[in-house]
């Protein structure tokens, strides 16, 4: 259809169409996905895991003696005590909160258990909640750092009735430890 616009003395013109809307702005080339850069994300990844991993066996020695990535679960370790007991280690790394936290413990509200909120020599807030999972002991913590915020979760050995053997006080030292800071920030936003 053709619209027509009035001109002084009556004459008739044609309204110049409007223009065509902008074509779709394409991906950013950082956004863009190649086999390249999966490969790179996966090797980012696969080395921070492998961090991770060491930094819980070295620094919760005795209690943990030996840790694993669990395939197909970037944040989940698996870990042995000296006993043999298995324990499932979670340890997620997260962009920085916008804020301060308005109650350290209130990521606890829903859990059953105890939460008490603690800071590390440096000023980091951390909340530690003791509960129990299976009618085990069970021990979490999330610190704030600078970086990003570090969730770190112990779950007992249920199968052989074996609590988290990491007592608040190790799992602080571990927080506190300089090596921890490093692994607050996730993987993929350096």
């Amino acid at each position: 259809m053709l619209a027509l616009a009035a001109q002084p003395g009556g004459a008739a013109e044609p309204v110049p169409p409007l223009p065509a809307a902008p074509p779709a702005l394409s991906a950013s080339p950082e956004a863009t996905s190649t086999p390249q850069r999966a490969a790179e994300t996966a090797q980012v990844d696969d080395d921070h895991r492998r961090q991770v991993a060491a930094a819980l066996r070295d620094l919760l020695t005795p209690v943990v003696t030996e840790v694993t990535p669990v395939a197909g679960d970037i944040d989940r370790y698996q870990g042995r005590g000296p006993e043999g007991a298995s324990f499932t280690l979670t340890v997620q790394a997260r962009p920085p909160g916008g804020g301060p936290l308005a109650s350290p413990c209130a990521w606890t509200d829903a859990r059953p258990g105890a939460c008490a909120a603690h800071t590390l020599a440096d000023g980091t807030p951390v909340a530690v909640h003791t509960g129990l999972a299976a009618d085990l002991p069970s021990v979490a913590a999330r610190a704030r750092f600078d970086s990003g915020e570090l969730f770190v979760e112990i779950v007992p050995d249920t199968s052989s009735r074996v609590g988290a053997l990491v007592a608040t006080e190790r799992l602080l030292a571990f927080l506190a430890h300089p090596r921890v800071r490093s692994l607050a920030t996730p993987p993929n936003d350096t």
